[in-house]
């Protein structure tokens, strides 16, 4: 039935920005994850945003079509999720050993059954999966969220957390630009020095305090942008790097950390005004 993913965008777009807003921008570039096991994958994607409203869209492959394409629009009230699979014969799966994640390599049909997914959430924070929609999203799109919550809350995380609740999200203070549209310049992820784990007996999440020297906390995950460009009096970062830190056995402080998982932004289009397309495009690179 879905032999092209383009219909979906345009109705995602035609959803979320039906109404002008003041400030917006599109943008696109690549996006590159290492991972637990140094596996490495890139996207190419969009983003547009017209002040509150925003529409994020990856691609599993880079100048193909073939590859799938994950689609996150937010319209003032819900967002709109559409993920229309490619051909991938392996994916990674996480699972939670001695309270640290892990990936393992899974093997797929090369002809999944189902060719897309469309999801529809009361929300305006989007969930963290292998689309690296929400990484994007606080880097470009998530100023609204940010105004309203000042300069800290409990924002989306932008790493597995390895919590089966859906919806989790992770205490974090930022600093923002000062220059429209106000883009995150650094967001410090903290975890208060607990897990969660799953009790098989009561069958439910619990928390558990951590050891020596994370009992009272450490930084979780960081983001750092980087080599701010201004274009049409908008301000916006060329680079955009996010890291998930891990505890160590042997640490001697709580900022004592490993590297777990890497996420890189590039930013190679931008525009302050909206071009008439009906879909972005993902040049071969």
């Amino acid at each position: 039935m879905f032999k092209s993913p383009l219909f979906l965008i345009i109705l995602i777009n035609s959803l979320a920005f039906s109404k002008a807003d003041p400030i917006g921008f599109e943008l696109s570039g690549s996006i590159t994850y290492t991972g637990t096991r140094s596996n490495s994958y890139s996207k190419r994607f969009y983003v547009k945003l017209n002040n509150c409203h925003w529409s994020i869209v990856t691609s599993n492959a880079f100048g193909t079509t073939n590859g799938g394409y994950h689609i996150g629009s937010f319209d003032g009230t819900n967002i709109f999720r559409v993920d229309y699979f490619g051909d991938r014969t392996t994916t990674s799966a996480f699972k939670l050993k001695r309270g640290q994640l892990h990936e393992e390599e899974l093997t797929v049909p090369s002809e999944p059954k189902n060719k897309a997914a469309i999801t529809i959430k009361s929300n305006d924070l989007p969930s963290y999966d292998g689309s690296l929609i929400a990484p994007l999203w606080l880097a470009f799109a998530s100023g609204c969220v940010l105004d309203r919550l000042g300069s800290t809350g409990s924002i989306s995380p932008v790493w597995i957390t390895g919590s089966v609740s859906d919806g989790t999200l992770a205490s974090a203070e930022w600093i923002r630009s000062r220059h429209e549209p106000r883009l995150p310049i650094k967001v410090i992820y903290q975890n208060a020095g607990k897990i969660r784990v799953h009790d098989n007996l009561a069958k439910r999440e619990i928390e558990i305090g951590l050891p020596s020297p994370y009992q009272n906390g450490y930084t979780s995950a960081s983001l750092e942008a980087e080599d701010f460009k201004v274009e049409a009096d908008l301000e916006y970062p060329s680079f955009v790097r996010i890291r998930q830190f891990g505890r160590k056995t042997n640490a001697v402080d709580s900022e004592d950390l490993k590297v777990i998982t890497e996420t890189e932004i590039t930013v190679d289009k931008f525009s302050s005004t909206w071009k008439t397309k009906t879909h972005p495009q993902f040049d071969a690179r």
